[in-house]
């Protein structure tokens, strides 16, 4: 995309046993979301889809990396293994777009590795989110003439994670949200890879694509 590159900001496991229902209320559900009629809330932010970890209330000491999110998969995934977790979830990869400059510069603090997505990967969609990773399309509150505008509007571009799956699409989004949530602003678009699908009964090493 014009003026903006993809830059890989780090790795998580994101718990995929609580169900849709469960945890999203009709109120929260009319207060953040555009979109009903989906299978589950995904997002960059951890207070819409939560990392494993909290779930299950395990805090590794570990370092992780500088964005909240992991900035090693493989030591990642050596904590899981030592922490023994045996719920399902999703190993998960997170991008930023951003400007060219931005991105040689944090690259390089940042350190991931790996240090750009695999064309193994899938990409679940894109959300819009400030530099902490608070989502501004499922955890900054629509009023509701503006959740009902907004709706008609956006609704048919989300997929059934609640995220875009078109770039261009995303960005504008991501210009109404720095217009939106003015205190919350610079807003970025966040792609997010799924990398491995674990359940309760596998380990690390035997998961499937």
């Amino acid at each position: 995309m014009d003026g903006y590159e993809e830059l890989l900001i780090g790795f998580d496991a994101r718990e995929r046993f609580l169900k849709f229902k469960d945890i999203w209320d009709t109120h929260r559900i009319e207060q953040y979301l555009l979109r009903e009629d989906i299978i589950k809330p995904l997002s960059v932010d951890v207070m819409v889809w939560d990392s494993v970890f909290h779930v299950l209330q395990v805090e590794p000491l570990d370092w992780r990396g500088p964005r909240q999110e992991w900035d090693s998969l493989e030591r990642l995934k050596a904590v899981i293994e030592r922490e023994n977790i045996n719920r399902s979830y999703w190993l998960v990869a997170t991008s930023q777009w951003t400007t060219a400059e931005k991105k040689n510069a944090l690259e390089k603090l940042y350190g991931i590795i790996p240090a750009s997505p695999s064309h193994e990967w899938n990409l679940l969609g894109f959300d819009i989110a400030d530099e902490l990773l608070l989502s501004g399309l499922m955890n900054a509150g629509y009023g509701i003439e503006q959740r009902e505008i907004l709706s008609q509007q956006w609704a048919r571009h989300l997929n059934q994670y609640h995220l875009f799956e078109d770039l261009d699409i995303a960005l504008k989004f991501k210009s109404l949200t720095d217009e939106r949530v003015k205190e919350h602003s610079p807003f970025s678009v966040y792609g997010i890879y799924l990398i491995e699908k674990v359940t309760a009964s596998e380990s690390v090493s035997n998961s499937s694509h």
